[in-house]
């Protein structure tokens, strides 16, 4: 029988609330453990390298120029990024564009820098939506329209849209709720597959040039933010991969780490649906930095290994999506 009296009773309130402070200082603990623990890459991808040539690894296949055209002709696909994203792209495109058994070297480096000193290839389709070519009018050198030869009609578009450097001007073309107009939704209805790839920049705002801010914890949320701008505009008609970007300047290596390692982090735990990360940035770490970096036309530019190794990724993320 209870009794109001009774001291057994009387310290029953205080080892609840020990016991309640004890197992939340747990969990506290088990949180912190796991926020400092490796995140494991979400698609991962493993290869190895010998000198400049990358060797895939765990079964991954080697895909040549007539997997990579077969891939692409079946999708509409949007480049959205930096000069990075400009490459990859020319240099994919040079791979579905040639004689399926040789790819040159010279083919491979012939556009990568397509309209960045003027409007060398401007773009001929019919554009027919007034907000798209609106949208375009304001630089229509940073956006390329190209196709995967031999492409059934209403497949087979390869475009790149350079959307500034840094994260923040990627909100721009996803965040369609800010937007009444929706300005570029009519334009991403175009494509079912859209990769980014964007964070060089960011990583190294304090350059003038870069008109990045380069304040770290604003550079970590403005990269979330892209992220979930994406995630409100990726669905069952558009898939969208982001590439991680490896570092290129030795005093920014944990920078960089720290911000893909964000981005690990952000697809482990949301597991966002119609979103993939292709973590080029930790398969080309061992060859980003000093005399192992694959260099490329400028500093922050990869190599011809380097950006075929993308391609490759890119070709494999898009077939199991498939």
């Amino acid at each position: 029988m209870f009794l109001f009296g009774d001291t057994r009773f009387r310290k029953a309130p205080l080892v609840v609330l020990i016991g309640i402070s004890v197992i939340y200082s747990i969990r506290s603990l088990q949180r912190e453990l796991q926020r400092s623990k490796p995140a494991p890459d979400p698609v991962p991808q493993s290869y190895s390298w010998i000198g400049n040539h990358w060797i895939p690894e765990n079964g991954i296949p080697t895909y040549g120029a007539r997997d990579m055209t077969a891939v692409f002709r079946k999708h509409n696909t949007l480049w959205l990024g930096d000069s990075t994203a400009r490459q990859d792209f020319a240099t994919l495109h040079a791979i579905v564009s040639a004689a399926p058994s040789h790819v040159s070297l010279s083919a491979l480096r012939a556009k990568i820098d397509v309209n960045k000193e003027g409007l060398d290839d401007p773009c001929g389709r019919d554009l027919s939506d007034a907000h798209v070519r609106g949208v375009l009018a304001e630089d229509p050198k940073d956006f390329v329209c190209w196709e995967v030869p031999g492409s059934e009609e209403g497949r087979g578009k390869f475009d790149v849209w350079q959307k500034g450097r840094c994260a923040r001007d990627l909100v721009d073309v996803v965040e369609l709720e800010r937007n009444e107009t929706a300005a570029y939704a009519s334009m991403l209805r175009e494509y079912d597959v859209v990769v980014v790839a964007i964070g060089t920049w960011d990583v190294i705002g304090e350059w003038e040039e870069a008109r990045c801010p380069a304040d770290v914890a604003e550079d970590y949320e403005r990269t979330l933010t892209a992220l979930r701008s994406l995630r409100r505009v990726a669905s069952p008609q558009l898939t969208v991969f982001w590439k991680t970007h490896g570092p290129w300047l030795w005093e920014k290596r944990q920078r960089t780490d720290a911000l893909n390692d964000r981005i690990r982090r952000w697809f482990r735990r949301e597991s966002p649906e119609y979103m993939h990360l292709i973590d080029f940035g930790k398969v080309i770490l061992p060859r980003s930095l000093n005399d192992s970096r694959i260099e490329g036309d400028l500093r922050p530019h990869w190599g011809v290994e380097a950006r075929t190794l993308f391609a490759q990724m890119l070709t494999h993320a898009v077939i199991t999506n498939d």
